[in-house]
């Protein structure tokens, strides 16, 4: 989440015209600028809008920073799923489990097919079912591994 608001964010987000909040945060200064605006620390900011005009925040308008804070991170959140920049967690896992599968069953398919190539390439087609046993086991203990360390899970929160 960003840590500091324009007016025009801190109007929205209170509630309160933005008359209103510059009056509140006058003097304070700008943290910086984006799109064009400046941007101001979101707690000072906070404080100030629902504090004692330029004085501390007393318990009351604390909570409510802390609150208004609160909705900003969710909104920021939904607005960064919205423009796909993040997936949520459960679909994320849904995603990932269709393309294990697929490609589960890819591998599945291959100890056959190479066991048939390599035992024309060899000259041994009586030696198909030995090759493809061997290839079987290969590909069941990948399979194993993988499945043994819950790969969907821990994939998708290795990015947090």
């Amino acid at each position: 989440m960003s840590d500091a608001f324009s007016v025009l964010e801190l109007s929205r987000l209170t509630g309160h015209a933005r008359s209103f909040v510059q009056k509140r945060i006058a003097g304070l200064k700008a943290s910086g600028t984006r799109d064009g605006a400046r941007v101001y620390p979101a707690k000072a900011a906070l404080e100030r809008i629902f504090g004692k005009p330029n004085g501390p925040a007393d318990a009351l308008t604390a909570a409510r920073a802390k609150l208004y804070k609160a909705r900003a991170q969710a909104m920021e959140r939904r607005n960064r799923i919205e423009a796909e920049e993040v997936i949520e967690l459960p679909i994320l896992e849904e995603f990932l489990s269709a393309a294990i599968v697929n490609v589960r069953q890819r591998l599945m398919a291959i100890p056959r097919s190479a066991a048939l190539a390599v035992a024309a390439e060899a000259g041994a087609p009586e030696r198909i079912a030995a090759i493809e046993a061997i290839l079987q086991r290969h590909v069941h203990e990948a399979l194993e591994d993988l499945a043994a360390g819950d790969i969907v899970r821990r994939a998708a929160r290795s990015g947090r």
